[in-house]
């Protein structure tokens, strides 16, 4: 049996203990339940703030994309030229601008599927440059033909000037893209016939001229010359 001083001193301890002087094992896992949620829930806050984050940038990405279509389809809706962006290394084409088939006569997913086609379009003799542009490897000039191509809606045959550029990837390094640009040449070229025909003309007007004086010269010479002999006599 404890003696009765040694009860006293116990009890007095466990007084001393609950009074806050030493945390019983009931108080330290409250506590560390307490610290877990605490940190859990800063973790959730960390995720949800992150979250948000990515959520928001990729919105900027999205608005910003968006824009750049804009700005690409209102240029693509104004201008008579059509834009393939191509990669020779993998034989993709990466981009093909939404007027083709105002100009080309060919809708751009067709003609991003199918980028042949626009060899297959050309005139017999003009076949062989857009071929060659359409399977390049290596190229650090720009190279322009003129080409002939049905319009496979109208059936006119229209000229075109096909354009192939580098794209710089560095600033000193060519990549695999290329850039093919083509334009439409038939109100250039319908004025250049109309401009020769206007040249043609004025030359065998001025030919004309110069025949008309010749000859009248010839003609009024001859009878003064026999004024002029009778005179002397």
């Amino acid at each position: 049996c404890a003696q009765p001083g040694n009860v006293r001193k116990n009890r007095k301890r466990m007084k001393n203990r609950r009074g806050g002087r030493l945390c019983p094992p009931a108080e330290k896992s409250a506590f560390f339940v307490y610290f877990s949620i605490v940190v859990s829930v800063s973790l959730l806050l960390l995720i949800v703030g992150l979250a948000l984050l990515l959520q928001r940038r990729a919105a900027r990405n999205f608005r910003e994309r968006q824009f750049h279509d804009n700005i690409l389809r209102i240029i693509a809706e104004n201008v008579e030229n059509v834009f393939i962006l191509f990669n020779s290394r993998s034989g993709m084409v990466e981009y093909v601008s939404n007027n083709a088939k105002r100009i080309l006569g060919i809708d751009y997913r067709d003609l991003r599927q199918t980028p042949q086609q626009l060899s297959d379009l050309c005139v017999s003799e003009d076949a062989n440059p857009v071929s060659e542009m359409l399977g390049v490897h290596s190229l650090k000039e720009p190279v322009t033909h003129e080409v002939r191509l049905k319009n496979p809606i109208s059936g006119k045959v229209c000229w075109m000037l096909a354009s192939l550029y580098p794209v710089r990837e560095k600033a000193d390094d060519f990549g695999d893209r290329y850039i093919l640009v083509i334009s439409d040449l038939t109100e250039i070229r319908k004025t250049q016939e109309v401009l020769k025909d206007a040249l043609v003309n004025a030359q065998n007007a001025n030919n004309a001229k110069s025949t008309f004086l010749s000859r009248m010269s010839h003609e009024i010479r001859t009878p003064l010359n026999a004024i002029v002999g009778f005179s002397g006599i």
